[in-house]
């Protein structure tokens, strides 16, 4: 009788590639893991000496496009004179939503009036270095988020983290033209547009803050995201007060012992 020949298994044969795909699923989802749980507690936007930087990185060709989910009305008295070395939190400042009947902060420092518009601060030509200006800076307080954010759909933009931008007084009204814009030609608010932000030298005050529409956006999901977006984190840190400044003296060396700035973040 003829011997049943041994049936031996044979492995299956993996396709080409296929281990790698596998690999690099994994580090996308450690890496989304990291982008997610690490993002920083606070985003840091300056243009300081015309310099765009974000978390103290400097921002490609000083440019880069956004979105502004809503914006306050701000004025601020500082006490001293500005100096780089020691930034300080501005001794009598107040916020407004439509910038009229402005009322300085209880939890100014140093009130210097019961309204704004009374105060010999924010008089013209009361500024203390001469010259026809006020010694109490007008400004805006704009909530951006990246605008690079929208493409990753509704849920990014949900989980997105806000940075505030405080204008100088000399760039006002490059941002009244842009909001001016967007409402009058396109009819919708700023949130609606993504719009390239940009620092360029200017010989008069150093340095400005341009506004440039760049397209507006058309994704319904997209704008009801940014629309409770505007209406809960970024209403949050337009309307959050001042820190005194034994609080910030406190908070900038925590900050300096941690080595804040160093990581990157989603902007």
């Amino acid at each position: 009788m003829a011997k049943k020949p041994e049936i031996t298994e044979v492995p299956e044969e993996k396709k080409p590639g296929t281990e790698l795909v596998d690999w690099r699923a994994k580090l996308g989802a450690m890496t989304q893991r990291v982008i997610e749980t690490e993002q920083p507690d606070y985003v840091n936007i300056s243009f300081k000496g015309g310099i765009f930087t974000i978390n103290e990185e400097p921002v490609a060709n000083n440019r880069l496009e956004m979105i502004i989910l809503d914006y306050r009305f701000e004025n601020a008295w500082y006490r001293d004179n500005y100096n780089p070395n020691r930034p300080t939190a501005p001794h009598c400042w107040a916020l407004s939503y439509e910038g009229v009947d402005m009322v300085p902060s209880e939890k100014s420092e140093e009130r210097q009036s019961d309204l704004c518009d009374t105060c010999p601060k924010n008089e013209w030509g009361s500024d203390r270095n001469g010259g026809r200006g006020k010694d109490c800076k007008n400004s805006r307080r704009l909530a951006v988020i990246p605008a690079s954010i929208i493409n990753e759909g509704p849920n990014a933009v949900r989980k997105a983290t806000v940075g505030i931008i405080k204008l100088p007084t000399t760039s006002i009204k490059n941002f009244q033209k842009f909001a001016q814009q967007v409402s009058n030609v396109l009819h919708v608010p700023p949130l609606g547009v993504v719009v390239e932000i940009s620092v360029t030298p200017d010989p008069s005050s150093q340095f400005k803050v341009n506004f440039k529409v760049m397209e507006q956006i058309e994704d319904g999901e997209i704008i009801k995201a940014l629309i409770t977006k505007s209406e809960t984190d970024a209403k949050v840190e337009l309307d959050k007060p001042y820190l005194s400044n034994a609080e910030l003296q406190e908070m900038q060396a925590q900050r300096a012992g941690a080595g804040a700035g160093a990581g990157g973040s989603k902007y």
